[in-house]
């Protein structure tokens, strides 16, 4: 009886631990993968955070390390992969154009949503949402 009362106090606590080890982090989504669990990943995957703009389509809310800019359009150069950008109202202290660059998951939203579309709409307005020097997502608001 000893016997049996052991091993089901030994079993449930190893239940019990495997549970704990797959339950999410505070704050990490509860359907995420854990980091301990046994689910293949592609080699020298593990530990990377996915490039600004790779998750697609994306809300209206960008992530934490985002930031935006609001301007018109200035440039467009496809060889580079970059656009420039002049700010509507600069405040002092802060850039009066910026340059972005932008890939295949640059978000389009407005015109004939891409990026080289934009090259007919120097001085329209665009609302900038980048990561570093990478756009992530460009509105248009208005062409002009």
């Amino acid at each position: 009886m000893k016997r049996k009362i052991t091993l089901l106090i030994g079993l449930s606590l190893l239940i019990a631990a495997v549970g704990y080890s797959q339950a999410p982090n505070p704050g990490q989504a509860p359907n995420a993968q854990s980091p301990n669990s046994p689910a293949t990943q592609a080699p020298g995957a593990q530990g990377q955070t996915p490039a600004p703009g790779a998750a697609g389509q994306r809300g209206t809310t960008p992530a934490a390390s985002e930031k935006t800019f609001e301007g018109r359009l200035t440039k467009v150069d496809a060889a580079t992969k970059t656009i420039t950008v002049a700010a509507i109202n600069p405040k002092d202290g802060d850039p009066k154009d910026m340059s972005f660059k932008y890939g295949d998951s640059t978000v389009v939203v407005g015109g004939d949503k891409t990026v080289q579309g934009l090259a007919t709409k120097t001085g329209s307005t665009l609302k900038i949402t980048y990561a570093g020097d990478m756009a992530s997502r460009i509105e248009i608001s208005d062409t002009k």
